[in-house]
């Protein structure tokens, strides 16, 4: 029987996750720069971010 134990990003420092972050940073930054936006202009903007299960998708973490 196989053990699967939950991902909790919260527990680890923000230095840990932005080493395991991987991907392309400039559409991190983009994404983050349309939720400013929306958030001083009250618009809502919104973007669908997808990937297989397990890719962190939904993934809390720091706005750079």
């Amino acid at each position: 029987m196989t053990t699967h134990y939950a991902y909790s990003p919260e527990l680890h420092p923000t230095e840990y996750l932005d080493e395991m972050t991987v991907g392309d940073g400039r559409l991190v930054k983009r994404i983050a720069e349309r939720i400013r936006l929306a958030a001083r202009s009250g618009t809502r903007a919104h973007t669908l971010i997808t990937g297989a299960r397990g890719t962190g998708k939904h993934t809390p973490s720091p706005l750079p």
